[in-house]
């Protein structure tokens, strides 16, 4: 490859050439040594090898950031997904304890006034913690789970308790599964470096 020695312009040839002569200077290298002698055979051999370890590096670095790029997204959303879990679990949780509370209390507070303003207190959290339910979920996939959770609020606000506390079984075992279910995206993700 004789014909990448052109392709140098004068004063990189003459770097070069003087970085030889200070490598000999320093003993590490004799007059002998072929690949530093100065006939041009011997120089390009040694341009070829400093342009292809320059180009092999920079192919090297280019490929790297493309990985670290793609393995930092993966462990965004992976970590991401995590939280958003354990988040909906704590947000199910809530909503199952609420409903547990506003079915009993139902029936223990009187009809006075007070009473009263205690159950619509009630009813109040119980719709709040529904809508962050609600929220955490994905309208398309999870329509049965969210159709579920405003029917037991509906329910309860309409003084169908047994219905709604009955219905919460069914939706805490789908809970589960989708919980389940999106456990395992997150591990596939982890083993696998794709989004799912």
């Amino acid at each position: 490859m004789w014909w990448l020695y052109g392709l140098f312009p004068f004063e990189i040839r003459a770097i070069i050439s003087n970085f030889y002569d200070w490598i000999r200077s320093t003993g590490v290298v004799s007059e002998k040594t072929p690949v530093l002698s100065k006939n041009l055979g011997d120089f390009s051999s040694f341009a070829n090898a400093i342009l292809g370890g320059v180009i092999a590096a920079g192919f090297t670095a280019i490929i790297n950031n493309k990985m670290n790029k793609r393995s930092s997204y993966i462990n965004t959303v992976t970590a991401e997904r995590v939280k958003w879990l354990g988040i909906l679990r704590e947000n199910f949780a809530d909503f199952e304890s609420q409903v547990i509370h506003v079915s009993i209390i139902k029936d223990c507070l009187e009809s006075d006034e007070k009473s009263k303003e205690k159950k619509l207190r009630e009813y109040k959290k119980l719709e709040k913690i529904a809508a962050l339910l609600r929220l955490r979920l994905n309208p398309i996939d999870d329509e049965d789970l969210i159709y579920s959770i405003r029917a037991i609020v509906h329910d309860l606000f309409n003084d169908k308790a047994d219905k709604a506390v009955e219905q919460l079984g069914t939706l805490g075992n789908a809970v589960a599964d989708m919980l389940k279910k999106e456990w395992d995206k997150v591990k596939d993700e982890s083993e696998r470096g794709r989004i799912s």
